[in-house]
């Protein structure tokens, strides 16, 4: 699981892998999308791009500064020749947003 502070705005990177063999999904030709679910069951989808090497299965994610403090389980839906797939294909906890912890600032 990745644990960020809320409000923050950097890229996080993801690497798809068999479950089986542990080798990484190819991401060929895919066209790839985040879904997460908080506590409350509201659904955000969140873009992410193949860094690199498609065939290593690596992802990233601009991270906008804009989910809320909580536990967001998640899939990636994946796209290849209109058939859809989801990695991994049960949800798992993906991003844990922390509060942030900044002093107000004085009037």
């Amino acid at each position: 699981m990745l644990t960020v502070k809320e409000g923050d705005t950097h890229d996080v990177t993801f690497t798809l892998t068999d479950r089986v063999t542990g080798d990484p999904v190819s991401l060929t030709g895919v066209t790839a999308t985040m879904l997460v679910s908080s506590r409350a069951g509201v659904v955000t989808e969140l873009d992410v791009t193949v860094v690199g090497d498609p065939a290593l299965g690596v992802l990233t994610h601009g991270l906008t500064g804009t989910l809320a403090p909580g536990t967001y389980s998640g899939v990636i839906k994946l796209e290849k020749d209109g058939i859809q797939t989801t990695a991994p294909t049960e949800s798992l906890e993906l991003i844990k947003v922390t509060p942030n912890l900044e002093v107000p600032a004085t009037p």
